[in-house]
């Protein structure tokens, strides 16, 4: 059998290349977009989670370390910037 024959003979269907390719393109589109929307969602959701925390320990009377001026400014400030690229304003 002549070498263009193997080759020939040897590729797969088109159909299957196809669903093949639509499918590499679906994945890392899908990988690509998630990565920045899942750091977006953490940046708001993590300070959210802790101030509940720290409220919940309260209530159960626990001492809550006091955290300094700056820290909690620091904070404020990613929830802030975190809630404004949401809202699309960034």
């Amino acid at each position: 059998m002549p070498l263009p024959q193997q080759i020939v003979a040897g590729l797969p269907a088109p159909g299957v290349v196809t669903t093949t390719a639509t499918i590499a393109v679906v994945a890392t589109t899908s990988a690509l977009l998630a990565k920045p929307l899942a750091d977006l969602l953490l940046k708001v959701v993590k300070p959210t989670v802790k101030k509940v925390i720290k409220k919940i320990a309260a209530i159960r009377g626990k001492p809550v370390p006091v955290q300094s001026l700056r820290d909690r400014q620091a904070e404020q400030r990613l929830r802030n910037h975190a809630i404004r690229k949401l809202k699309g304003k960034e």
